[in-house]
């Protein structure tokens, strides 16, 4: 997946305090918009979606020697989607949810989540 390899590269190249340490908090994006932020991004920002902490955390992991990917679940209405990260035993972690995503949305993810 493009977005982890290029997190990667942004951690090795801009070492940052792993995530859950970083005071980085999750934001919703609003409707409409959808624009991926590297974790050097997300740190400035001290915020990012799903997507972004899900990039961050699976890169990290991957710098530590473990093969996590990223994985798009299905969520709410058609169409819609959350990541996660997929851990090499096909656990999911959820860096969102551990940064402030609220729990009701957590609830509507279809599938076998949590």
């Amino acid at each position: 997946m493009a977005l982890l390899a290029l997190a990667v590269r942004d951690l090795q190249s801009k070492p940052q305090r792993p995530l859950y340490r970083s005071n980085v908090r999750y934001l919703r994006e609003g409707p409409g918009r959808d624009a991926w932020q590297l974790p050097s991004m997300t740190a400035a920002n001290g915020a990012g979606d799903c997507e972004d902490l899900s990039a961050w955390r699976a890169a990290e992991l991957r710098l530590a020697g473990i093969p996590a990917t990223i994985a798009f679940l299905p969520i709410g209405q058609r169409g819609n989607w959350h990541a996660v990260v997929r851990w090499p035993d096909g656990r999911f972690e959820d860096p969102s949810a551990m940064l402030g995503m609220r729990h009701s949305r957590r609830q509507v993810i279809r599938g076998q989540y949590f």
